[in-house]
């Protein structure tokens, strides 16, 4: 526990959030944006520019003619894979060389991430609860809490890992009795020494409890659900699966107030779609993670 308070209170051992990311956050919400103006910013970012091409020009995205432009990229990807790139691009540069426990699995870590975006964009802007752009955002960052300890205190995290498979405990009380924080508030501390916005900072800290004092609690309701719900569907570390009953679930609840027509969705199709969403999602990554 002391060791992660000395870590939280020496500003030198912490990385800083990535300038690209914040700048390409600002783009992407602005209603005046076009594609051209999303291909201009990946352009200054060659390794970007280079990892966007390769994905446009994969067999899985590819049936057709090769793509040689990133503004051709950008209209064949779609803004929804095209943010899901740069932004998780932008975090994974910021932890380049130390991998950690090996039963920390970085890919799924990011597919779990990646998917949890997709949910909450589409759960927001199909029911108009939420910005879709801030929600995923909000929703691809939930758990840089869990990055940020395998990155610095693999062994510890490993501990972590190994209880929660043998023991019967929920993976965060662990965390919490291992590191005196659980990924969540962890995650919080950093976001704040970031300076992240506070709708980013409450959906990292509360994605796993929904509390009265978040002031932006339909927000973290749409990051907690498109956890769990992530889950349902398989991206999920074996050491933490979550059982979903939708008329039990807070984050459910919560989001039904602001639109009752929750209500009547169904729950199989969602399923579906979201599944067929999966080649997309780890494709993403694969190439994300790569070189």
């Amino acid at each position: 526990m002391d060791k992660v308070k000395a870590f939280l209170n020496s500003v030198k051992d912490l990385p800083a959030f990535p300038k690209s990311a914040i700048e390409f956050m600002k783009l992407s919400k602005d209603p005046k944006t076009s594609l051209n103006d999303i291909g201009k910013f990946i352009s200054k970012d060659t390794t970007l520019s280079t990892k966007i091409l390769k994905l446009a020009n994969s067999p899985f995205y590819n049936r057709g003619r090769e793509i040689k432009s990133i503004n051709q990229a950008v209209v064949l990807l779609g803004l929804d894979i095209i943010k899901g790139i740069v932004l998780s691009l932008s975090i994974i540069r910021m932890f380049p060389l130390r991998v950690g426990g090996r039963e920390f699995d970085r890919t799924l870590f990011w597919d779990h991430s990646v998917a949890s975006a997709f949910i909450a964009r589409k759960l927001s802007k199909e029911f108009s609860l939420w910005d879709p752009e801030e929600a995923y955002t909000a929703a691809l960052i939930h758990d840089i809490g869990k990055l940020l300890y395998n990155q610095f205190f693999p062994d510890d995290y490993t501990r972590v890992v190994k209880r929660a498979l043998s023991e019967n405990k929920r993976y965060i009380e662990i965390e919490k009795e291992e590191f005196g924080y659980t990924h969540a508030e962890f995650g919080f501390k950093i976001a704040e020494k970031w300076n992240l916005p506070i709708e980013l900072k409450e959906a990292i800290r509360y994605h796993h409890k929904l509390e009265e004092e978040a002031k932006n609690k339909l927000l973290v309701a749409i990051v907690g659900f498109s956890n769990i719900f992530s889950k349902q569907i398989g991206y999920n570390f074996p050491w933490e699966f979550e059982p979903l009953v939708l008329s039990e679930n807070v984050f459910w609840q919560e989001m039904v107030k602001h639109n009752p027509k929750l209500k009547n969705i169904d729950e199989a199709f969602f399923t579906f779609e979201m599944r067929e969403m999966k080649e997309k999602i780890e494709a993403l990554i694969k190439e994300s993670l790569e070189g």
